[in-house]
């Protein structure tokens, strides 16, 4: 899988303008993860000037997440398409004003 390597940066634009999912996307590019795509995404759509919503890619429905007395929430919905699965265990770290999960064991 890709892992930083060049990624066929005018077919990932053609497929996302034709709005394919990320999931298609990974699969067809054989990139390996999440972060990789949207990362290459975004390069390439930086280069166009454009923007193109992509159906299950992650990162903008964070937005939806509240702190409240309860503490916060983390829906599947804002899991869908990440390594993330029900049952899960992850270490939190926070970085400045960013809270970043990192996986460290799986669900049942």
């Amino acid at each position: 899988m890709t892992d930083g390597r060049q990624i066929e940066m005018k077919r990932l634009r053609d497929m996302a303008k034709s709005g394919k999912s990320a999931q298609e996307m990974m699969a067809a590019l054989n990139i390996a993860d999440m972060a990789a795509l949207k990362q290459a995404l975004e390069a390439a759509m930086r280069r166009e000037g454009e923007r193109v919503v992509v159906p299950g890619l992650t990162g903008e429905p964070a937005l939806d997440a509240r702190y409240t007395d309860e503490g916060i929430r983390i829906s599947p919905q804002m899991l869908e398409g990440t390594a993330f699965r029900r049952g899960d265990a992850f270490k939190l770290k926070v970085e400045g004003d960013r809270i970043v999960m990192q996986k460290t064991g799986g669900g049942p």
